[in-house]
């Protein structure tokens, strides 16, 4: 499996702040329902795992 990219994603979801809202999402505690990461079969709550976020965090901040 591959890991996420910037480039993966919708232009409106390539901003610093969309992606911290999603990293802070992957993280919270609490009782969820999980599932496998697309990207790389981690444990996520959603499509996309905390570590792929922050992957494409580093990108974007490479970016800038």
């Amino acid at each position: 499996m591959s890991k996420l990219k910037l480039t993966d994603l919708p232009e409106k979801v390539r901003t610093r702040r969309w992606i911290e809202s999603e990293i802070c999402y992957q993280e919270r505690q609490g009782i969820h329902t999980y599932c496998n990461c697309t990207y790389c079969g981690n444990r996520s709550r959603g499509g996309c795992c905390v570590d792929c976020w922050r992957g494409v965090l580093a990108e974007l901040t490479e970016d800038e």
